[in-house]
């Protein structure tokens, strides 16, 4: 009697965690698609220095959102289960110079998992177009995103949020340098399809 209650626990501890790890996918690595939201604060200049410290014009400009500006991003971000992914969002912005816009964004990536959960994700290119505001349809492309750390949860969720301040650089459709920024950014995903 004892070995059967035994295992009747085993099978129902298995049954339990089974969801827990099938978010987690292959070694370990999540996969599948997940829904996010999250926020970003950016000062935009003409340069930076070695400081981090802006060196040129901040001043606003609806055309290179100089200045600050905020941003309120969700959409979704599939995940292979080998070590990249891309997301693709529309994000809600108010600059200062008191115009408003939204963007459609894709954003490849690669990430790693450590053996306790901790992810860490190197963003790649970023290809964006306005879709409302002044400047409908224009396109840029944005490099040097400073890469995310965060933690996986035993239920699959993602808290992400950028790992130190980095310059990156925003360019025209046509190659130009539009500006420099540095961005703070937060994430949090939720698994919604294997």
């Amino acid at each position: 009697m004892k070995s059967k209650k035994l295992l009747l626990f085993a099978v129902a501890f298995a049954v339990i965690t089974l969801p827990a790890a099938a978010q987690l996918g292959p070694w370990g690595l999540p996969w599948g698609t997940y829904a996010f939201t999250g926020s970003a604060s950016c000062l935009a200049s003409s340069g930076f220095d070695d400081t981090l410290t802006a060196t040129g014009s901040t001043s606003v400009s609806s055309f290179t959102s100089t200045g600050t500006f905020t941003f309120n991003a969700c959409g979704w971000k599939t995940v292979t289960g080998s070590g990249t992914a891309k997301f693709t969002n529309v994000g809600y912005s108010i600059d200062g110079s008191g115009s408003g816009f939204s963007q459609a964004l894709t954003l490849p990536f690669t990430y790693t998992v450590g053996k306790d959960g901790a992810l860490t994700v190197v963003p790649g290119t970023l290809s964006a177009i306005y879709i409302t505001g002044p400047h409908p349809g224009y396109t840029f492309t944005k490099v040097g995103l400073a890469p995310f750390t965060g933690q996986i949860a035993l239920n699959g969720s993602i808290v992400l949020t950028g790992s130190a301040p980095a310059v990156e650089t925003a360019f025209s459709s046509s190659g130009v340098v539009i500006d420099y920024e540095i961005c703070h950014r937060t994430r949090t995903l939720v698994p919604v399809l294997p």
